[in-house]
């Protein structure tokens, strides 16, 4: 599981093979496959482990700290971002429902402070994801990665999880 964590954050999800983790691990393909079935296989328990490791981090954090939460997401998506692209793949998802629900309700439990919703949680999660993918993905200008930039926007992003219901029309 390490060498494939490891070749997937140099190569990506599309260039790994089987063969290549068995080569790199020091093991035989059957053995790799004996363990994973197939290329799959190995892709589903590397996104498994992905959506565990988001889950751990946030459940290091205390109840209603949303800044935090944040801030776990967004560095996971600088360090993993191999990892993070597999984990959101439409593919896999169907088959990790069970550990990205884990991971949703850790997002919930950590970023629900201020009595936000569930609907508002749904939707700072969206946010959340959707910026840990543009900044995996390297296509955030370099400007918005800046400490200070992230700080303003991850408080931005907090206090509107914890403000006045998102789904009320404004006045």
């Amino acid at each position: 599981m390490r060498v494939g964590l490891s070749l997937l954050e140099q190569s990506g999800p599309d260039n790994l093979s089987l063969r290549e983790v068995a080569r790199e691990a020091g093991v035989t393909p059957m053995g790799l496959a004996h363990h994973f079935g197939d290329r799959n296989g190995l892709l589903e328990a590397m996104a498994r482990e992905g959506w565990g490791q988001l889950s751990q981090n946030f459940l290091a954090l205390p109840a209603g700290a949303p800044r935090e939460a944040l801030s776990v997401l967004l560095d996971f998506s600088r360090t993993r971002p191999g990892l993070l692209g597999l984990m959101r793949s439409p593919d896999l998802a169907p088959h990790l429902d069970g550990t990205i629900s884990l991971c949703l309700g850790e997002w919930f439990r950590v970023s629900g402070g201020g009595g936000a919703t569930k609907a508002e949680l749904v939707v700072s999660w969206s946010w959340a994801l959707g910026l840990a993918d543009v900044i995996s993905a390297g296509i955030a200008p370099s400007a918005c990665l800046e400490p200070e930039m992230v700080a303003g926007l991850l408080d931005r992003m907090a206090d509107a999880m914890s403000g006045p219901e998102l789904t009320k029309p404004s006045a």
